[in-house]
């Protein structure tokens, strides 16, 4: 024997699912609401992404706008350029080093605060 309960004459087998016939319409409502939400959010993961590239650097100016002597000069002294452009790198990044490796850090000078107050601070009399 099992203990069933009934409300109007119908068999209450469990509290968490309620038939689409006894929920309130409002509730009804808001679940299509719902599955309308979710259905345009799968559909907008499910769409193709547009992916831009942004280059830093002005790009270099294609061929068609230069002209033939431009081209020719290019030519011939484009090996000279490339290496001066290299050693140019190379020497502002030793330079960017060197400078970041002069500057104290934040640490730095808290820790020479801690150690030597008096040296920086007067005392008011």
């Amino acid at each position: 024997m099992t203990n069933d309960i009934y409300i109007n004459g119908k068999v209450i087998d469990s509290f968490s699912d309620w038939s689409p016939q006894t929920e309130h319409p409002a509730i009804t409502i808001q679940r299509k609401e719902h599955d309308k939400r979710i259905e345009l959010e799968q559909s907008l993961k499910m769409s193709p992404k547009t992916t831009i590239f942004v280059s830093p650097e002005p790009q270099e100016m294609p061929d068609i706008c230069k002209s033939e002597a431009l081209l020719e000069l290019e030519k011939k002294y484009y090996q000279l350029l490339k290496e001066q452009r290299l050693r140019l790198d190379d020497a502002y990044s030793k330079v960017t080093l060197m400078q970041s490796a002069i500057e104290p850090s934040e640490f730095e000078i808290q820790d020479e605060l801690s150690q030597k107050p008096f040296v920086y601070y007067e005392v008011a009399h």
